[in-house]
């Protein structure tokens, strides 16, 4: 598939991107694409100094098709002889196969995909008019039209130097480098706040259902999550997220609604971007890979009991309880270690173990894999890539039994001065 008409579609966004928060708090901005409404069911949100639109609702009022890829974070928009590819927290979009940089990458807040569509004004051509004084953008799809008239720019207030923010975790976009900085989007009420993370930011990370958790890494953050964050600027020096998991077996699965009924008779809803697992591993399809019978251990917000993720448990025979042991005996949380590291501890016997070390600002530097004995012991050696000795390593044990389900512990520890030489 290709996409023609996707050229004005691009440029109008770019023209909606450039309006500010005052703006938005003031009035709705409208759009209009030859004459016709463009309805959103997400407003536009602020990240740093850029406003982020709902890519669907613009791209289907121009006919064009959507597709999300969920095993790639990738969100494909086709139409004619143009294809545009996104993927989540990247900064590289590919237009026709050519890499364009963005200056925002694109993200996921409130369970759509938002887009900053600058990037296409430099590259697509499109005729768009912005009337200030009714706050509507007026789009002609003619490809001959005058360069694209851009709304005045005004920066959005930024945070102040000290304050707090509540919401939800909209997506976490990990460091990909020691040089890089991670950044997490919170969004309250109707505004999205992109916060960036540092090396002496605390975290916390508890369920709030068994209470479980404590210090984590920034990999342990998940969208869906409720925060509290403490900030300095756009820097976040404090975070405590709070997540509620719960387990049932599926009796039915209403599309339309948004939601799961489970055999003992609740109905969870769940929201449009659900993420699917199958014993941890993402499911191509999302949604349509759920069943009735199947077991599914769901990940909730605290506060609006919505499901951000499920995993199936495959052959399970039983609801996965917390009675499912995971003890990670080696090595202990806040300890100083060198590289490989030593992990050991007892869950269910035959479960499959799997370690995962990232760096604390996400970035994944070594994982290992164990089968536990006849007894549930298990041990092994993960040999990790360090990145910067002398700060905190996030480690994640995963056990996973067939028929009892899954247990997850997480902590940080120190990786000492030698490991790194």
């Amino acid at each position: 598939m290709r996409l023609r008409g996707s050229t004005v579609v691009l440029a109008a966004i770019v023209a909606v991107a450039a309006i500010s928060l005052p703006v938005i708090a003031q009035g709705a901005v409208r759009v209009f694409v030859d004459g016709s409404p463009v309805a959103f069911d997400q407003p536009p949100v602020i990240q740093g100094s850029r406003v982020l639109v709902p890519l669907r609702g613009i791209f289907e009022q121009m006919g064009a098709t959507v597709e999300w890829r969920p095993q790639t974070r990738t969100v494909l928009a086709a139409r004619a002889s143009t294809l545009v590819e996104l993927q989540i927290g990247s900064r590289i979009a590919r237009v026709d196969g050519r890499p364009v940089t963005l200056d925002v990458p694109a993200a996921i807040i409130g369970a759509r995909t938002l887009v900053p569509l600058r990037f296409i004004s430099e590259s697509l051509g499109a005729t768009v008019t912005w009337q200030p004084e009714t706050r509507t953008v007026l789009i002609t799809s003619g490809t001959g039209g005058q360069p694209a008239q851009q709304p005045p720019v005004t920066q959005p207030p930024a945070p102040p130097q000290t304050s707090s923010i509540r919401g939800t975790i909209t997506n976490v976009i990990l460091a990909q480098s020691a040089q890089d900085q991670p950044r997490i989007v919170v969004e309250s009420g109707t505004v999205a706040y992109t916060l960036r993370i540092n090396t002496d930011t605390a975290i916390t990370r508890i369920d709030s259902a068994s209470g479980r958790g404590g210090a984590v890494g920034v990999a342990a953050l998940r969208p869906g999550d409720e925060v509290e964050v403490t900030l300095s600027g756009e820097v976040a020096t404090r975070i405590r997220a709070t997540t509620t998991e719960t387990s049932g077996r599926i009796e039915a699965i209403a599309s339309t609604s948004r939601t799961i009924v489970l055999t003992d008779g609740r109905a969870i809803r769940f929201v449009p971007n659900l993420v699917v697992l199958a014993n941890g591993q993402v499911q191509a399809g999302g949604v349509a890979a759920l069943r009735a019978g199947q077991v599914v251990e769901l990940r909730l917000n605290p506060s609006t009991k919505e499901a951000w993720e499920a995993n199936i448990i495959t052959g399970a025979a039983q609801i996965p309880t917390s009675d499912i042991t995971l003890t990670v005996t080696e090595p202990r949380e806040g300890q100083t270690v060198g590289s490989p590291i030593r992990v050991s501890g007892t869950t269910a016997a035959g479960s499959r173990v799997e370690v995962a070390v990232s760096w604390f600002l996400g970035v994944p530097v070594g994982r290992g894999t164990a089968t536990a004995g006849p007894r549930g012991r298990f041990s092994m050696q993960v040999p990790i890539n360090v990145i910067a000795p002398n700060s905190p390593y996030l480690i994640t044990v995963t056990s996973t039994h067939s028929r009892l389900g899954q247990a997850q512990r997480q902590f940080t520890v120190l990786v000492g001065p030698e490991a790194g030489r």
